[in-house]
């Protein structure tokens, strides 16, 4: 019996990918704090050496979509890529870091390569954790289901 209907958790990352765009247009990050459930776990490193956590919705909404996108405003994160894996509820997704500032042929500067996020979803259009990294997204400080 799958954790959730496939449906479901492809409303959810639709839901979220459409917040994330309108973000990146606006530059206002922090409506996607909505998304967390009060306990939810953000996760996300840059490496082995470094890693941040925000534990519930009101850290999450302060720390990883307020202190640590300052500066950030306007960058954009389109996603590429999408796996739903509706046995355990969990989503992988792969996205682009561009900025939006441009070069003098008007290209974007963009990070090469691509960055990933990895959501548990609670139920409830909300996630109970999730991992980010532009190097490698493992599950990390979220238990195993």
């Amino acid at each position: 019996m799958p954790a959730f209907a496939r449906e479901e958790l492809e409303e959810m990352i639709r839901r979220w990918v459409a917040a994330n765009d309108e973000a990146g247009r606006t530059g206002d990050w922090s409506k996607m704090s909505r998304f967390y459930t009060e306990d939810a776990i953000y996760t996300w490193n840059n490496g082995q050496n470094w890693e941040f956590v925000a534990r519930g919705r009101k850290q999450i909404h302060e720390w990883a979509f307020g202190t640590e996108m300052a500066g950030l405003e306007h960058w954009v994160y389109p996603y590429v890529r999408t796996l739903i894996d509706d046995q355990k509820g969990e989503i992988l997704g792969v996205w682009r870091q561009i900025a939006p500032d441009k070069d003098a042929e008007g290209v974007p500067y963009e990070i090469a390569g691509t960055g990933g996020s990895w959501f548990r979803y609670a139920g409830n259009y909300q996630w109970e954790c999730s991992a980010t990294s532009s190097t490698t997204s493992t599950p990390g400080r979220c238990s195993a289901r």
